[in-house]
């Protein structure tokens, strides 16, 4: 899970929801260097439509906040990432801002698009089609253009095409 890796690698993870609405959220995935907070990863996530019944209680925690992995995760749901896709696009004054000036305007980040599924009743429901910009020392371009799943924006399919162009103006 992303959180664990932030965690992990930089010594704290915090979210920090920027705007919500009924079905997209805009966060900020951070850790802290003392009093200052550091964007790793800002996540957009467009919800489906229809949530399953089994997982009220912890979407419920989720837009009141919560991590989405690890809130699914600590309620005992397994997730899955289908269709992922890496593409690299330019840091905005947005992200630049969120990570506290660690990341110049103009500096190529890394950015993952993929549909997370939840394992329900032992079947794979859609939960939320993700797009996540990533802070240059959490993950690299360099690493990401060696993966398979590096791709030109035109190759996605709408759902995440959708999802990469609403996190890309807002990075």
């Amino acid at each position: 899970m992303n959180s664990e890796r932030i965690r992990e690698r930089f010594g704290s993870y915090f979210v920090e929801v920027l705007s919500q609405n009924g079905r997209q959220r805009l966060a900020n995935l951070h850790s802290r260097d003392g009093d200052v907070s550091i964007c790793r990863t800002l996540a957009l996530t467009e919800f489906v439509e229809s949530i399953p019944s089994q997982l009220s209680v912890v979407h419920s925690m989720i837009t009141r906040g919560a991590s989405i992995g690890q809130t699914l995760a600590e309620a005992g749901f397994e997730v899955a990432k289908r269709d992922s896709s890496w593409l690299v696009v330019p840091a905005g004054e947005r992200f630049s801002s969120l990570s506290n000036g660690t990341t110049a305007p103009g500096e190529s980040i890394a950015v993952c698009v993929y549909h997370l599924d939840v394992v329900v009743s032992g079947e794979n429901n859609a939960y939320a089609v993700i797009a996540e910009g990533y802070h240059p020392a959490h993950i690299s371009c360099a690493a990401v253009k060696k993966t398979e799943q590096f791709c030109d924006e035109r190759s996605l399919s709408p759902a995440l095409r959708s999802a990469f162009e609403t996190l890309r103006e807002a990075l």
